[in-house]
């Protein structure tokens, strides 16, 4: 069987959507379950671009502007813009180039699961 191919967040969503991403965390997972499929699945990157400011926004600190890339790896729904990078977000993958990444988190969730799969190896 064929995997799931990736889709935008649907326009009646996003609110919904946004609100599950709404907590201020440094982690990959996301811990709410999807809007769109209800599962556990929901993660999120950053990727810090530009010169490095601290910037405090309601209470958070923030090392600038990047990427930011949030999906559900279930049912394959995503969202991708650009963000502010919280001043602790310390993910950043080095092992690869970040400007050959597309809005699709393809690359970013296999990743993730690369390393989750070798901690659990541990």
């Amino acid at each position: 069987m064929a995997a799931k191919t990736w889709s935008g967040v649907p326009v009646e969503k996003l609110q919904d959507w946004r609100r599950a991403y709404s907590n201020f965390s440094s982690e990959y997972f996301v811990h709410a379950p999807c809007p769109i499929c209800g599962g556990m699945g929901l993660r999120r990157y950053y990727y810090f671009v530009g010169k490095r400011l601290r910037i405090e926004l309601c209470g958070n600190l923030y090392q600038g502007k990047g990427g930011f890339w949030a999906w559900c790896t279930l049912c394959r729904s995503y969202l991708h813009s650009e963000a502010l990078v919280p001043e602790d977000w310390m993910h950043t993958f080095t092992d690869f180039d970040h400007y050959h990444l597309t809005p699709v988190p393809d690359v970013i969730d296999e990743k993730i699961n690369e390393i989750v799969g070798r901690s659990n190896c541990d």
